[in-house]
Parts: C-alpha cells; sequence; structure tokens
C-alpha cells in the first residue's frame, strides 16, 4: 500500500524528494511495527513465565495441602481402626470371661447331678441288695420249714 501525498507537498519538494520521504517513513513505520511487536512478545512471554510460576507455586500449595488432608485423613482411620480393634477385643474378653463363667457353672451343675445320680444309685442299688438278702432268707425260711 502506498501512502498519498498531498499535491501541495508534491510540488513543494518535487517527484524524487516525495518519494524519498515516502520511503523513509514507510521504513521508519515498518521499524517502528517490528518494535512494537518485539516488545509486545517479550512483555507476553514475561507474563506468560510470571503466570506459569504462580500457577506452579499455587499448584505446589494445593498438592502440599491435599498430602496434608490424606495424612490427617489417614491417622484419623488408623485411629479410629484402633480404637474399633480394643473394643472388639474387650468384647471378645468379656464374652470370654462370660463363657467361662457359664462353662463353670453348668460344670458345677453337672457335677451336682452326677454326685445325687451316685447317691441315687447307692439307694437303690441298697434297696436291690436288702430285697435280695430278704428274698433268700425268705427262701431258705420255707426250705427249712419243710424238712
Amino acid at each position: 500500500m502506498r501512502a498519498q501525498v498531498s499535491r501541495v507537498l508534491r510540488e513543494q519538494l518535487g517527484d524524487e524528494p516525495t518519494e524519498a520521504l515516502v520511503a523513509f517513513v514507510g521504513a521508519a513505520g515498518e521499524e517502528w511495527k517490528l518494535d512494537v511487536l518485539s516488545l509486545a512478545a517479550e512483555r507476553f512471554e514475561r507474563r506468560l513465565a510470571e503466570e506459569m510460576a504462580m500457577l506452579r507455586v499455587e499448584m505446589a500449595a494445593m498438592g502440599a495441602a491435599i498430602r496434608g488432608e490424606l495424612a490427617d485423613q489417614g491417622a484419623a482411620i488408623r485411629s479410629e481402626m484402633a480404637a474399633m480393634g480394643a473394643a472388639i477385643r474387650g468384647e471378645l474378653a468379656d464374652q470370654g470371661a462370660a463363657i467361662r463363667s457359664e462353662m463353670a457353672a453348668m460344670g458345677a451343675a453337672i457335677r451336682a447331678e452326677m454326685a445325687s445320680g451316685r447317691v441315687e444309685l447307692l439307694k437303690w442299688c441298697f434297696l436291690f441288695w436288702i430285697g435280695q438278702v430278704a428274698a433268700m432268707a425268705a427262701l431258705l425260711a420255707f426250705m427249712l420249714r419243710g424238712r
């Protein structure tokens, strides 16, 4: 695109100097445009680097926070598990003691029943022996009378 130079300026300067002036202004404009683009690119890169650094810092902070929360939750879970384990062990010990006491009571009841059964057996044995002795005595008396 060629810049339009006014007729008055062209008449005052002439054709050749006007062309030179247009070329100079165009070259200066191109240089200025390149400088502006270069400066904008540098600023953009610097800003991008700053934002990336801030993002990295934020990500590191978030990672540390997450690790801290995980550690806290892990510790809480471990303590809950330890408490539950202790409670279960306590319940098992209580139930074991209750079972032992029930077994001891049942053993004592069985022993008492067996002792009672022995006494009963001995009583019936003596009764049978007495009956046998009485029957033998009656039989001997019958046999002795008949003679």
